[in-house]
């Protein structure tokens, strides 16, 4: 299937913010994260595109030393004339 869909090369500039009240980054039990991404594709190669992410993370404690984790994801991505 690879061997029809042919050949791309994609070269692009990505913006990421990350800002987050966790008390640990690895093992968070109460706080919250946020990330926005921004990709811009089409500076070279032959792949044109914009793409935005945005990651919610919180956690909550709860009673008998248990956390509860809720997260979120949104993505849009769109093709685009740039570089073209």
């Amino acid at each position: 299937m690879r061997e029809h869909a042919g050949h791309s090369l994609k070269s692009a500039l990505r913006h990421v913010w990350t800002f987050g009240t966790e008390d640990d980054v690895t093992l968070p039990r109460k706080g919250y994260q946020v990330q926005l991404s921004n990709e811009l594709a089409g500076l070279g190669g032959n792949v044109n595109f914009t793409k935005h992410e945005l990651h919610t993370r919180v956690s909550v404690p709860l009673p008998w030393n248990m956390v509860h984790r809720a997260r979120h994801a949104w993505r849009a991505c769109r093709m685009s004339d740039f570089g073209r």
